[in-house]
């Protein structure tokens, strides 16, 4: 089992291994033992909602009474024969809830992780973002009276994880692998000294002369901090928003970042580092992304891509597309608007453009002289419902046709003393 790998600390504890992620060494792994006698398994503590865990898988156990092995992903179908893995086939398989998952390998000798790839030293492991539930794990096996033997399996939160990058040292710090194909909001905080002199920089400004104003030097990364070695433009935090080259007066900076399986190196790019003092902080979660674009959904309102029009902070698109059929979340008309959001002169919670009586006077639009009947005179019963009518569905004393009796109506009837409806 290879230790160099620089997001983890691995601790020996007689038989087993517990895994501690370096960002995460004050939450000790949760160990758990899963027999492979049962189809039961174990059960694991409630894994916390949104929180992005690690589940690793080591050891072997007997699946008959020939001493042919299996493990978490692989297995002997003949005594001391090669390992094979079944792609879709549970037997032999740990699998969480009863689901079959794609583990990945550990290779010594290439020194990576990869799904369908054999472990020699039989370690896997999966990512799973939590549900606030506990997941059942266990060995499937057609028959387990021949099996004997046990797997262990370690669950590690990785994210929300926090950790410092120093300002000292080119190296800087490294993140928990970020799930591939999970869009990480990134957020850090915090200023250092870059000079004798005492100026200071942070994320993405920096000053020139000690106690000067903040600079940004776009393209030029210097002070900035780095993202496997990348330049990113930082969103600043002023004024309560988050913002693309928006100088932070807290040092409060964000990114949005899509993992792919890795750590990332996080890292202060300067020319000497002999006169840095202090560090920035970070922190790393799992970003809303309600529409999966790989942008986060703040940031996507913010340029306009998407619309919050009953500024719930969720996304209308998402909105609709989660919608349990409540009218607030529907889009009856189909053109990308919420319902909620659109006119509804009733308040039935039928918009007016899907609405057969927009004024609910019990008279269909189609045949409604006055689709906008003021409300109180339909509860009190001032709406002419003869259908020979020819003023069906407005009301008495509406002598300018735009549905209400107001003074304009008066002033008619005064000059004229007559009109269509008196």
């Amino acid at each position: 089992m290879s230790t160099e790998r620089p997001w983890t600390t691995v601790v020996r504890a007689g038989a087993l291994s517990v895994v501690l992620s370096t960002a995460q060494l004050a939450n000790a792994a949760e160990t758990l033992i899963v027999p492979a006698t049962d189809s039961t398994g174990v059960t694991s503590p409630v894994l916390e909602d949104g929180v992005v865990y690690e589940v690793r898988a080591t050891g072997t156990y007997e699946h008959a009474y020939a001493g042919q092995r299996a493990d978490a992903e692989w297995h002997q179908i003949y005594p001391d024969g090669e390992w094979e893995e079944w792609p879709g086939e549970l037997q032999h398989d740990l699998l969480i809830d009863g689901v079959e998952y794609d583990w990945e390998g550990w290779d010594d000798s290439s020194g990576s992780w990869a799904a369908h790839q054999y472990s020699p030293s039989h370690e896997y492991r999966l990512f799973l973002t939590g549900e606030g539930e506990a997941v059942q794990l266990s060995v499937h096996d057609s028959q387990y009276g021949d099996n004997d033997g046990l797997l262990t399996v370690t669950i590690t939160p990785l994210f929300p994880a926090t950790f410092s990058v120093p300002a000292t040292t080119p190296t800087g710090a490294y993140s928990p692998p970020l799930v591939s194909g999970i869009l990480y909001d990134i957020h850090v905080e915090g200023d250092y000294e870059h000079a004798y002199a005492g100026q200071r920089a942070d994320a993405e400004w920096h000053q020139i002369y000690a106690d000067g104003e903040w600079e940004e030097s776009a393209g030029d990364p210097t002070h900035d901090l780095l993202v496997d070695g990348v330049e990113y433009d930082w969103w600043g935090l002023a004024a309560g928003v988050y913002a693309p080259h928006q100088l932070s007066p807290d040092h409060d900076y964000r990114l949005c970042y899509l993992g792919d399986g890795v750590p990332i190196q996080f890292n202060i790019y300067d020319v000497y580092y002999g006169d840095n003092s202090g560090e920035l902080q970070v922190t790393i979660s799992v970003a809303n992304d309600c529409n999966d674009n790989g942008v986060c959904d703040d940031m996507e309102l913010y340029l306009g891509i998407s619309d919050d029009c009953n500024g719930n902070g969720v996304l209308d698109s998402c909105d609709m597309a989660d919608c349990d059929g409540a009218s607030w979340c529907g889009d009856c008309n189909t053109n990308g608007v919420l319902d909620e959001c659109e006119p509804d002169f009733d308040g039935d919670d039928t918009i007016d453009e899907c609405d057969e009586d927009i004024d609910s006077d019990a008279v269909l639009n189609e045949v409604d002289v006055c689709d906008y009947t003021p409300l109180t005179a339909v509860k009190y019963g001032r709406v002419i419902l003869d259908p020979e009518d020819s003023l069906y569905g407005t009301i008495r004393g509406d002598l300018d046709g735009d549905c209400d009796c107001d003074l304009e109506d008066y002033a008619i009837l005064w000059q004229d003393r007559t009109g269509p409806n008196p």
